[in-house]
C-alpha cells in the first residue's frame, strides 16, 4: 500500500514538472499567447496604462509614450480596453501575465465614469492569466 502511495506521489510530481511550458490558465480559461506586463498608471475612471515587458507586435503598442502631466516616459505602452473585466486586485506597479487582443474577449457592459486621465492612443484588450499580487 505504501509503495502505491509513493508511486502516485512520484507520478503527480512528474506531471507538475512536465507542465512547465503549458499555457497559463486563469478562471478555467486557457491563455495561449501570454505577455508579461506592468500596470504603469492606474488613472481615474479606468484610464489605465500598461507597459509590456515581453516582445510584442510593435503595431499594438506605443514604443514610447510620455505622460503629459509629469513627463514620465513609458515604453511599449497601451491603454487598457477591457475595463469591465480587468482584475481589480492588480495595483499600480504590479506585474502580471496577460493575453492580448485588438478586439474585446467579451462584451464590455459596465458603468465607467467619463473623467479623463491621459493614456496612450493605442488600445489593447487583455485577459489576465496570472498576477503576482
Amino acid at each position: 500500500m505504501m509503495l502505491k502511495s509513493v508511486l502516485m506521489s512520484f507520478i503527480a510530481f512528474a506531471a507538475v514538472l512536465s507542465c512547465e511550458d503549458e499555457a497559463l490558465i486563469k478562471d478555467d480559461k486557457e491563455c495561449s499567447q501570454t505577455y508579461q506586463g506592468r500596470l504603469a498608471l492606474k488613472g481615474i475612471c479606468m484610464n489605465y496604462v500598461i507597459e509590456v515587458l515581453d516582445p510584442i507586435n510593435e503595431d499594438w503598442v506605443e514604443a514610447e509614450w510620455v505622460n503629459p502631466f509629469d513627463e514620465t516616459t513609458y515604453t511599449n505602452a497601451f491603454r487598457l480596453g477591457s475595463v469591465c473585466s480587468f482584475d481589480d486586485s492588480i495595483k499600480e506597479g504590479d506585474l502580471f501575465y496577460f493575453e492580448a487582443s485588438l478586439e474585446p474577449f467579451e462584451e464590455q457592459l459596465c458603468a465607467v465614469c467619463q473623467a479623463y486621465s491621459p493614456t496612450p492612443f493605442k488600445t489593447l484588450y487583455v485577459r489576465v492569466c496570472d498576477s503576482n499580487n
